[in-house]
């Protein structure tokens, strides 16, 4: 699953990428508006994520038009039903408000999921020229334009104190300090600050992804067939979703390197190329016959039925 998170620079923004990276999402972070339409035109997502201040019924609507299909999940600053409620009509699929929890923001996508909310996207994901995007050259500090009086902004209202930023350090109470302990560890929680928000145990309750007699499970990250498990990395799963995805269709290796890697990691063909070699190894090691064709020129497809 690709996700696209639209939120301030900040501390909110690193915990979001690590925390969802964690889980094996192919992760994206912009922080306004206008990148995050540049992006949504030039990748297929399947989530967005849209948590900067100021962002507007307008907007809301302009995200939905430039990621048709995409699920949206909007973060409000203030706890108003009339600012949920305009962006809910605008077009998003839920909304959390500040301080947030993780594990609800997990479940929430864990629902998109069951619902097929995320799975209705699959086959717009694969046929989506995907390409690397740049960062955008016309970004500004805010999230949206300038909103109309009519349109409730999903900002702070006079009088609350704006929150303010930590910064991302590696302390025992930072989030990313937090998910760097070991899956399980339950009870950890940061001080309601204005900038904080609960932290719970990371959980991998996602339904896992079924072709044939393959099981992609996300709980133990790992690829089972005929009860033979097969440990992957984070990378490898990654390639594997996208593949079985959609069965059978020829996945490109420009379409795997955008679900897969980041831009900033430098990747290219013969990085796909090595990775799946690899999984074909390691699968052959443990007595598995990996579905995988090469489509000379092209890319890869997973062969099999749904």
């Amino acid at each position: 699953m690709r996700i696209l998170c639209i939120v301030p620079a900040g501390h909110e923004a690193d915990y979001l990428h690590k925390g969802l990276k964690e889980l094996a999402y192919g992760v994206d972070v912009v922080h306004n508006l206008e990148d995050g339409l540049f992006y949504c035109a030039e990748t297929a997502y399947d989530v967005l994520i849209a948590g900067t201040d100021g962002v507007t019924q307008s907007s809301v609507e302009r995200l939905v038009a430039a990621c048709a299909g995409a699920a949206l999940i909007v973060i409000t600053t203030e706890d108003s039903s009339t600012l949920r409620t305009a962006a809910l009509r605008a077009g998003a699929d839920t909304c959390l408000t500040r301080p947030w929890s993780f594990m609800e923001l997990q479940a929430r996508l864990q629902v998109l999921e069951r619902r097929g909310r995320i799975q209705a996207s699959a086959s717009r994901a694969a046929s989506h020229p995907a390409s690397r995007p740049a960062p955008h050259p016309a970004s500004r500090l805010g999230l949206s334009p300038t909103s109309s009086p009519a349109q409730p902004a999903l900002t702070r209202s006079p009088g609350h104190a704006a929150p303010t930023q930590a910064p991302c350090d590696a302390s025992p109470t930072h989030p990313a300090a937090i998910l760097d302990t070991p899956q399980g560890t339950s009870g950890t929680t940061m001080p309601r600050t204005p900038a904080s928000r609960i932290i719970e145990p990371v959980s991998s309750a996602r339904p896992p992804l079924l072709v044939d007699a393959f099981r992609l499970d996300p709980a133990s990250r790992s690829l089972v067939a005929s009860n033979v498990s097969v440990p992957l990395s984070r990378r490898e799963y990654l390639v594997l979703e996208c593949l079985m995805r959609d069965p059978n269709a020829a996945i490109s290796r420009d379409q795997l390197l955008a679900y897969a890697w980041t831009p900033n990691e430098h990747a290219d063909a013969s990085t796909v190329n090595t990775l799946i070699s690899r999984l074909r190894a390691k699968a052959s090691t443990v007595g598995v016959a990996l579905p995988l064709e090469t489509v000379v020129g092209h890319g890869y497809r997973f062969l099999g039925l749904r």
